[in-house]
């Protein structure tokens, strides 16, 4: 057996009191469970316990679930749960899903959310969810109370947080370590006159240009062409990448979008954006051109590889990686029609098209969240070994990392990157984006994953997927509607603008020689005397001799 559940009848040490309002739960929540996972599972789900609620529930209403949990690790190692409030099949809407984790320690959780519709007697259900991997865990008390109608902020509920997130967490200590010894080199400057004499005491100013790793944005369909200042800026002082959101899609480059996203595409390349593609195939039949479901298997394959080719030569040197196949695992509607190995030929087609673009398959649900993903982590492995045994010309790994109230710990995200590396090709997260209110806890979190993602050895970049809150529905973007910076935004330039950008004057010695320290790009070394040059620094570091005209 892989877990066992364990009851008692006794209470853990006891918390204020539940808001007012007829209980959800039978009484027998209340009592103690003891749960031992004893290996890992394929989902989250697995290992579970759930509680069906024995009232009506009203859309709108206030439901405020509470339990308390801690670890009964012998070793001492955190207890990890999820808590889901969801419909019953087949619709498993969810109201609220968030992660908490304890120590020896009994903690109480509390969280007010609001009903997504009614709810009959039995129709929905609080449930706890263990399948993390091996662990033991006891919980307690749990319990759900609706608090009728009104204003869910006017219930407290435990603040969101995730593991690793103190200043001076192990891991954050080892990833700056990381970062030094991968992301820097030592340049070192040589200030010479006209004749080639050394010139002691000269000013060499050390500016970096653009980083070696790719910090990129996507860009929503059309902003650019509407001229909106605040974006533009924004896109050439904190990005060296971008992706744009839907154009290069198939059905819509098939459509009236081609032409504006040539003339987003020019605008980027002109700034001296690296451009990714995304995306060439989308194997399902709701991201496909509705037309290609009526054609028989020969012509639909003709159909798939005269489009890649056709799109990938049209902007040949606009795009420097494409995603030539997007979300293979759970898309899967040309592969049954097609057989599962049609894929090697997408990427044949596209390498032809453009020998110098770099080609990557894009999937989510790789990174973090423990055994929450674990079926389709394998699969999703499975996959790229398949296509490296047909020998497809893939070149790199897009791992989307769409993130809600279920943080996970910046550990597991490396673990994952550890994992993905295996095959010596970059990584790239290409779907950044953490969808919570908290502000604070947002931009701590995009803190983490930037630093967690710089100091890996295997990753080459990073984009986010919502810059700007356009259209005051995107929580996870940096900037307000009123372009007003959020605090993820101060994040993410502290970091890509000033702490991994090297801008640095520094005054030669009397032989005329000067070091730095910089981060990997590409960088204008100049002197006051006006002798400048333009130069990549590589991790092996670089020697320059600047020469004065005069």
């Amino acid at each position: 057996m892989l877990f066992t559940l364990f009851f008692a009848g006794l209470h853990c040490a006891a918390y204020a009191s539940a808001p007012a309002g007829p209980s959800l739960l039978p009484s027998s929540a209340t009592r103690i469970e003891r749960v031992i996972v004893r290996a890992e599972h394929a989902h989250v789900w697995d290992v579970q316990r759930s509680v069906l609620i024995n009232e009506a529930v009203s859309a709108g209403d206030r439901l405020v679930a509470r339990f308390s949990m801690r670890s009964a690790d012998p070793r001492g190692r955190p207890a990890r749960l999820e808590m889901v409030f969801e419909g019953r099949a087949p619709r498993y809407e969810k109201a609220v899903a968030r992660h908490y984790a304890a120590g020896p320690r009994w903690r109480t959780f509390q969280v007010a959310f609001r009903a997504l519709r009614d709810y009959a007697p039995g129709e929905a259900g609080l449930k706890l969810r263990f399948g993390f991997g091996p662990q033991e865990l006891e919980t307690a008390e749990l319990s759900l109370v609706n608090a009728g109608p009104g204003r869910v902020e006017d219930i407290p509920s435990t603040p969101l947080d995730y593991q690793g997130r103190k200043f001076d967490a192990p891991w954050r200590r080892e990833a700056l370590r990381r970062i030094g010894r991968l992301r820097t080199a030592e340049l070192q400057v040589r200030a010479v006159d006209s004749r080639g004499r050394p010139i002691p005491a000269a000013k060499i100013r050390v500016r970096m240009l653009r980083s070696a790793f790719h910090f990129g944005a996507v860009v929503r369909d059309g902003l650019l062409l509407k001229r909106r200042a605040p974006y533009r800026r924004i896109l050439e002082d904190s990005f060296n990448s971008a992706v744009i959101e839907n154009s290069l899609k198939w059905p819509f480059w098939n459509g009236k979008r081609r032409e504006r996203a040539l003339e987003e595409l020019r605008w980027l390349n002109e700034r001296g954006l690296r451009v990714r593609g995304h995306c060439l195939v989308w194997p399902g039949w709701s991201h496909l051109p509705a037309e290609l479901a009526a054609l028989d298997n020969a012509r639909l394959a003709e159909a798939v590889i005269s489009h890649v080719t056709e799109e990938v030569s049209t902007l040949k040197g606009l795009v420097a990686e494409w995603d030539v196949v997007n979300e293979p695992i759970d898309n899967r509607d040309l592969f049954e029609r097609l057989g599962a190995d049609a894929d090697a030929a997408w990427f044949s087609a596209a390498r032809a098209a453009d020998p110098g673009a770099r080609l990557a398959v894009n999937d989510f649900g790789q990174l973090g969240d423990g055994g929450g993903h674990l079926a389709h982590k394998r699969a999703f492995e499975a996959y790229v070994d398949r296509l490296l045994r047909l020998r497809a010309p893939l070149d790199r790994i897009g791992l989307q990392a769409h993130f809600d109230e279920r943080l996970p710990a910046p550990e597991r995200l490396l673990a994952d990157l550890d994992r993905l590396s295996r095959w010596g090709m970059p990584l790239e997260i290409t779907e950044l984006e953490i969808s919570i209110a908290d502000e604070r806890l947002q931009s701590d979190y995009l803190r983490d994953v930037l630093l967690a993602a710089y100091s890996h050895p295997a990753v080459s970049g990073v984009t986010l997927w919502a810059l700007w809150d356009g259209g005051g529905d995107r929580s996870s973007a940096l900037y307000r509607r009123d372009w007003t910076p959020k605090p993820s935004a101060r994040a993410w330039n502290d970091l890509v603008r000033k702490a991994w950008r090297t801008d640095s004057v520094v005054e030669a010695d009397a032989h005329g020689q000067a070091r730095v320290q910089g981060h990997l790009g590409l960088y204008e070394i100049s002197e006051e005397g006006g002798a400048a040059l333009r130069m990549e620094l590589p991790v092996s570091g670089a020697v320059v001799t600047l020469k004065r005209r005069r």
